[in-house]
Parts: C-alpha cells; sequence; structure tokens
C-alpha cells in the first residue's frame, strides 16, 4: 500500500509542481500569492471573459468565482470563459478534486457554462481534464480547452 501511494504522490507532484499533498485542503499559504484577473464581457457571444495571471490557488478560486459570478448577473449571461493560459496551479489533488463542490458552495450552479483554456503542456492538460470530470460528474456545464475559438463555439 505504501508505495501505491508513494508512486501516486509523485504523479500528483509531477502534475502540480506547487503542490504540497501533505498540506490539508482548508489550509491557505500565510504568504500573499500573486494573482490577479480581468474581467471583460464580450457582447457578440454575450459572453463573460476572465482573464488570470499568477498563481491560482483556493484563495484566488474564490475571487475568480466571485468576478464570475457579479459579471454573470451584471450582463445577464450564464456563459463565462475564464483564460488561465498565464497561470500555474497552486493546489493540491484533493483541492482539485474539491474545486467543484467549493465553487457550489460560492454560488455556482448547473445553469452556468464554464469553458476554461489551459496552456497545452501534458502537466496542464492532465490537470484541468480531472478537473472537467471532477465536474462534468457533480453536473456542472464545465468544459476544458487549449482553443479560444473552440471555447467561445461550445459557449454560444
Amino acid at each position: 500500500m505504501q508505495n501505491w501511494l508513494s508512486r501516486f504522490k509523485s504523479f500528483l507532484s509531477q502534475c502540480l509542481p506547487h503542490a504540497q499533498p501533505d498540506q490539508p485542503a482548508s489550509q491557505e499559504s500565510s504568504v500573499e500569492v500573486a494573482f490577479s484577473l480581468e474581467t471583460t464581457y464580450l457582447e457578440k457571444p454575450r459572453v463573460v471573459k476572465i482573464t488570470t495571471h499568477g498563481l491560482l490557488t483556493t484563495g484566488a478560486n474564490s475571487r475568480l468565482v466571485a468576478a464570475g459570478l457579479a459579471a454573470s448577473r451584471q450582463y445577464g449571461t450564464d456563459a463565462i470563459l475564464v483564460d488561465h493560459r498565464d497561470i500555474e496551479i497552486g493546489m493540491d489533488f484533493v483541492n482539485v478534486y474539491d474545486l467543484p463542490e467549493h465553487n457550489r458552495l460560492l454560488g455556482v450552479g448547473p445553469q452556468l457554462r464554464v469553458a476554461l483554456l489551459y496552456s497545452p503542456s501534458e502537466q496542464m492538460s492532465k490537470i484541468f481534464r480531472f478537473y472537467e470530470n471532477c465536474s462534468v460528474f457533480r453536473d456542472f456545464q464545465h468544459r476544458v480547452f487549449t482553443n479560444e475559438d473552440e471555447a467561445l463555439d461550445w459557449l454560444a
């Protein structure tokens, strides 16, 4: 059993280079992490676009969700495009697994269609695909893409 656990943690550290697998999901680092986001509205497709930069932690995700929900209400749309092509993941495996439920508690409902863009690397693909599977399993309409046009087509 211990050998399997060691291999699993090794795999996770490759997928999430900033992860701290032994840190409980509820703890945040005491150091302020650089994370920023910009929100814009794309009128033609009626989509809120949020572009993120920096290290994505559970705390940063909460800020992202709050901004997305506020913009969704402001513009009267349930379509959100999140451009994560300029981020690094600062969460462990458990945090990513828990994100859909965390988002639900923050007010994200199944009516929101969320397209997530990510940089096409093997590490990012693994973690974003995992997040997509966890979200779909929990009845969210969250999909991941590496191409912005494909993401906007899905949101239409």
